[in-house]
């Protein structure tokens, strides 16, 4: 029974560091967008579970300062653009998105 949680945990390890470097990989194929490069308004969603991590993306174009930075908002069937204008109101337009409590983990890294 010990081996069989052992595997098991393992495998999910060896599952979180491929979806961090593929987030990874994404975030920075993303940035060198040639369409990134002429945009003023960007649209992006927040990570949910097995997501990629759209975290580093979110960070840096905020802290570019040169894009308008949207995520979803999502009621019923209808989805509306949330201004995001930097990382301190970025905690509390998830906390209205989806009601979250404490730190996020955006904020972390």
């Amino acid at each position: 029974m010990k081996e069989i949680l052992r595997e098991n945990i393992l495998k999910r390890r060896i599952g979180h560091r491929k979806a961090e470097e593929d987030s990874e990989k994404i975030a920075e194929r993303f940035l060198q967008l040639p369409q990134l490069k002429r945009a003023k308004n960007v649209l992006l969603y927040y990570p949910h579970k097995n997501e990629v991590d759209t975290g580093y993306i979110i960070r840096h174009l905020l802290n570019s300062k040169r894009f308008n930075l949207y995520l979803p908002k999502v009621s019923g069937n209808e989805i509306s653009p949330v201004k995001v204008k930097d990382l301190s109101s970025l905690k509390k337009v998830m906390q209205a998105l989806w009601s979250l409590k404490g730190s996020l983990f955006l904020l972390k890294k």
